[in-house]
């Protein structure tokens, strides 16, 4: 049985989302970001990081929540390759409180995903635990253009 690291963050009050243990890299509480107008209403931010500007996208904001841009949230900054010999890319989430870590294993496979059509565009599996279905993101289609 195959069993996988990953990291579980809240994208809305009931939502929950997971990205491989292994992509996510740095939990910043507080960071300051920057506006970016005409951008998508979910994509309106970057965060300056490690000399580098960073998209951040709010999941929420994009699946008709509310922006969660209150003071105290935090920001998941998560490394991704939109293909084996492509360069390296960063991209961050917003999330209410830090990623709690999960062992998921073959046996949580499921097949349907939550009811927004979005989730098939940019998740890539979808596991079930206790709480319910979590969907497991593939970070380059949230973070490409036609994600």
């Amino acid at each position: 049985m195959n069993e996988f690291r990953v990291c579980v963050f809240n994208v809305g009050p009931t939502q929950r989302v997971a990205v491989g243990e292994a992509e996510f890299l740095h939990l910043v509480s507080g960071g300051a970001t920057h506006p970016v107008p005409l951008a998508p209403s979910h994509c309106r931010e970057i965060l300056q990081w490690g000399g580098e500007a960073i998209p951040v996208v709010d999941l929420g904001q994009w699946l008709g929540g509310a922006q969660t841009d209150a003071a105290g949230d935090y920001l998941g900054i998560v490394g991704y390759q939109r293909h084996p010999e492509a360069p390296f890319q960063l991209g961050a989430f917003r999330m209410p409180r830090p990623p709690a870590k999960a062992t998921v294993n073959d046996h949580q496979a499921h097949n349907s995903f939550p009811r927004d059509p979005l989730w098939k565009r940019i998740a890539m599996c979808c596991y079930e635990d206790e709480q319910g279905a979590v969907p497991v993101l593939d970070l380059a289609r949230v973070f490409s253009r036609n994600g």
